[in-house]
């Protein structure tokens, strides 16, 4: 079934301060009376009290009734009124009439007219500044009464004064950066009471107020907020902020040491903030290189152990690690530790250790000459030093003209006596020296030489067996044998 109700406006704020308004609702299609009434008088000292009523106001079963009011206040204080609906039909078996009361309540704030402040500074640094804020609007008898409070407040008799004026302040931060800017801003009043403009080289307002701002982040971010003034009497003023922090600065140099194709491990000691555990991711920036590296990339923070003079490097938070793949390179990263309120920053650099040459004290005895040793070799000349090799193969032929040659110039030494075969050179040791280039290459002369000896040796080794077979016991010696040239 549908009802009927009537809805009444009363507030004892100046007339147009509150306004009740159907239009855009159901009901505004519908027939209807609204009266506006006035109860009370200036002159009796009565309250004034100003009635909006709206008469006759269907409601359909299972609908809702929607009511539209506007605020405009006249006066910067806080109005209120209250909006009632009453039942008229169908009729109710009750004592009283079915009445819905609700209370309105309506906060006046001042047009701030532009004005807004930004404060920057590096996270993890510390910058403090007054702003001065203006106060258009203000009624000169609140400030009357501000400054008969400060003055109360002197000699320590605000607590009795009930309806002393008092301004405060509240920081507004968005959800989303409160952890970041919970403890990291802070506003603190210079002056209790609303003082000229013109005695702090303000702007065009007539009073201002002075607050010091405090800002500390942990963390890089950008952050708006808001400065809310009040009043006790109801005055309201809000101010912009802009709160920006910028990249911190390093908090150290990690470095670590591996050799070619090995990685280098460094434990990382970070922790919480606070007492309790926080959640932290860790990363390198793009521009790092992909030597580095860094375990785990996310988890829980723990909080910093009471004793930290002896830290275990088994139960640090995180561990850093360089893999060293470049030759002689020094390789620099930026590692960035981030929790909900700070943010760690950290330049690691990787390359390899530096050559130490061993020292002869750490060597055994078996590993390096004795000085009698390098005596001798020093006392020779190094291009008179030969290498013994065997010259021939295992039947004992000799290499051909072609078969030793080369650009470096090579010597023989031995003898080559009347015994040898053609083609040996009687087991004799030949030794090969190396020279420089350009030289004669005597291997080969002696070679031929060493041929030409041995074929005229086996001829007349032919002619004395002849000669001994028809003379008797006579021998002879060959002779010796020419073009064999020795040096040393």
């Amino acid at each position: 079934e549908a009802a009927t109700v009537q809805v009444k406006l009363s507030s004892s704020e100046p007339p147009g301060t509150f306004s009740l308004n159907l239009f855009g609702t159901k009901a505004a299609h519908q027939p209807q009376k609204q009266q506006q009434q006035q109860l009370g008088s200036a002159s009796t000292g009565q309250p004034i009290i100003v009635q909006q009523i709206a008469d006759n106001i269907t409601v359909q079963p299972q609908a809702t009734l929607q009511l539209a009011f506007s605020f405009c206040p006249a006066l910067l204080k806080v109005a209120t009124a209250e909006l009632s609906v009453l039942l008229v039909s169908p009729a109710v078996n009750a004592p009283a009439p079915l009445v819905w009361r609700y209370q309105l309540q309506g906060q006046a704030y001042a047009d701030p007219q532009g004005v807004r402040f930004a404060i920057k500074c590096k996270a993890k640094r510390r910058v403090e500044e007054v702003i001065t804020v203006p106060l258009p609007g203000l009624d000169p008898a609140v400030l009357t009464a501000a400054a008969a409070a400060a003055e109360a407040a002197a000699f320590g008799l605000l607590g009795s004064c009930a309806s002393a004026v008092r301004f405060s302040h509240e920081l507004i931060v968005q959800p989303e950066h409160r952890a970041a800017m919970g403890n990291a801003v802070s506003v603190h009043q210079v002056n209790q009471v609303p003082v000229p403009a013109s005695s702090v080289g303000a702007g065009d307002a007539a009073y201002v107020l002075q607050y010091k701002l405090c800002f500390s982040p942990q963390k890089a971010v950008a952050a708006q907020a808001q400065l809310a003034v009040s009043c006790s009497t109801g005055a309201y003023w809000l101010y912009d902020l802009h709160l920006l922090a910028t990249a911190p600065e390093f908090e150290g140099v990690l470095t670590l040491e591996a050799h070619m194709g090995c990685t280098a491990e460094l434990p990382l000691y970070v922790y919480s903030s606070g007492t309790e555990p926080q959640p932290f991711t860790a990363e390198f920036t793009t521009e790092s290189p992909l030597n580095f590296n860094v375990v785990p990339a996310k988890g829980m923070l723990p909080p910093a152990p009471a004793d930290d003079s002896q830290q275990d490097p088994a139960a640090a938070p995180m561990k850093v690690t360089f893999l060293c793949k470049e030759l002689g390179k020094v390789m620099t990263g930026k590692l960035m530790v981030i929790t909900p309120d700070s943010q760690h920053t950290f330049v690691v650099k990787g390359k390899q250790p530096a050559y130490v040459p061993p020292s002869r004290s750490q060597l055994p005895s078996g590993t390096y000459l004795t000085a009698g040793t390098a005596s001798s070799m020093a006392r020779g000349s190094p291009s008179n030093s030969s290498v013994p090799v065997t010259l021939g193969d295992s039947h004992g032929n000799l290499p051909g003209p072609g078969m030793l040659t080369g650009s470096n110039t090579y010597s023989l030494k031995g003898s080559i006596g009347p015994d040898s075969r053609a083609g040996q050179l009687g087991g004799s040791s030949i030794f090969v020296q190396q020279g420089s280039p350009g030289k004669v290459n005597y291997l080969q002369r002696n070679i031929k030489a060493a041929k030409d000896h041995a074929a005229a040796a086996g001829n007349k080794t032919v002619a004395s067996s002849s000669k001994r077979h028809s003379t008797g016991s006579s021998t002879s010696k060959g002779p010796t044998p020419k073009g064999l040239q020795s040096w040393g």
